[in-house]
């Protein structure tokens, strides 16, 4: 538009070639603000990057019960094998029970059986598949141990 007004004598030369230069230098500051911006994003992703490699995760769902290293300890070679945390697994757990020996020859491996816990626990009471009985009876005490793992359901 400017050109035309030149062209047809409604703007100066002067005024023509300062909006020339102002358009060309808007075209580079722009240039270089969208290269500013490619070069903010690739850092951007680098800094994600290398969060996501200081993440730690758990092999499994559960709870920290215990944390060995604190965050801007410093770590060295021989702490490599040494555990951050301490974790529980949350979505499963163990129940082994010892049984008195007139049960001994009644109670078989993948027998379903119900467990109930003691008071103040007795509300979870539940029927389970026992995923081992011991062969081995302790003389002492005349007892046997029979066990099963508890695989809670989701979003419970």
């Amino acid at each position: 538009m400017v050109k035309q007004l030149s062209a047809e004598n409604f703007v100066s030369k002067q005024a023509y070639d300062d909006a020339v230069n102002e358009l060309s230098q808007a075209r580079a500051e722009l240039q270089i603000a969208q290269e500013s911006l490619k070069q903010a994003e690739f850092e951007y992703k680098q800094s994600q990057a290398d969060l996501n490699r200081r993440k730690i995760y758990s092999p499994f769902n559960g709870i920290v019960m215990q944390q060995y290293i604190y965050a801007g300890s410093m770590v060295g070679p021989t702490e490599g094998k040494n555990p951050i945390f301490k974790i529980a697994q949350t979505d499963q757990f163990k129940i082994n029970a010892i049984v008195p020996l007139k049960y001994f020859r009644s109670i078989k491996k993948g027998q379903v059986v119900k467990i109930v816990p003691e008071p103040p626990f007795e509300k979870f009471s539940s029927t389970v598949k026992l995923d081992h009985v011991d062969q081995v009876i302790d003389a002492s005490s005349g007892t046997f141990s029979a066990g099963a793992t508890v695989i809670l359901p989701k979003n419970n």
